[in-house]
C-alpha cells in the first residue's frame, strides 16, 4: 500500500512539472502589458528565405527590458521608407499572455526605436546580426498615418 501511495504521489508530481514546463513564462513591460513570446523575422527582397529568431526565458526577460528602454513597444503598425527599392523588412512579433499577437513592420528604412534596441541585442549576444532595414540611410514614415495632400485638403 505504502508503495502505491509513493507511486501516486510521484505520478502528481510528474504532471504537476509538465504542467508548469508547458506555461510559458510571462514577462511584464513597463506599461504592464503580459509578454509571453518575442520573435523577430527578417525578410529579404530578392529571396524567399525568412531569418527568425525566437526569444523564450532570460533572453525574453532582456529583450522586454531593452524593447521598455528604447520605446519599442509604443511602436504600432507598419513603417516604410517610400519611392526606393525595396531590399528587406523586419517585423516583430509579440505574443501576449492572453493569446493575441501584434506586429511591427519595418519596411526599407531605419526605425531608430527599433534599431537602438537592436543594436543593443546584437552587442548582448542576443541577435547575431545587424538587419538591412538598420544599415540603410532611408527615413521611415508611418505607412497608417494619413498625410495632408499637397494642396492643403485633408487626407
Amino acid at each position: 500500500m505504502r508503495h502505491v501511495r509513493s507511486i501516486g504521489c510521484f505520478a502528481f508530481v510528474l504532471i504537476a512539472s509538465v504542467a508548469s514546463a508547458c506555461t510559458p513564462q510571462v514577462v511584464v513591460t513597463e506599461a504592464g502589458e503580459r509578454i509571453t513570446g518575442i520573435s523577430l523575422e527578417e525578410h529579404y527582397a530578392l529571396t524567399t528565405d525568412v531569418r527568425e529568431s525566437t526569444f523564450r526565458g532570460d533572453t525574453l526577460k532582456k529583450m522586454v527590458a531593452s524593447m521598455d528602454k528604447h520605446g519599442v513597444f509604443s511602436l504600432t503598425g507598419t513603417y516604410e521608407a517610400r519611392g526606393v527599392l525595396d531590399d528587406g523588412s523586419v517585423i516583430v512579433v509579440i505574443r501576449t499572455a492572453d493569446d493575441r499577437e501584434r506586429r511591427i513592420v519595418v519596411k526599407n528604412c531605419m526605425e531608430p526605436h527599433l534599431c537602438e534596441f537592436l543594436g543593443d541585442a546584437l552587442a548582448d549576444g542576443s541577435v547575431h546580426h545587424k538587419p538591412s532595414v538598420c544599415r540603410t540611410q532611408n527615413v521611415c514614415e508611418h505607412a497608417n498615418e494619413k498625410k495632408p495632400r499637397p494642396n492643403g485638403d485633408g487626407p
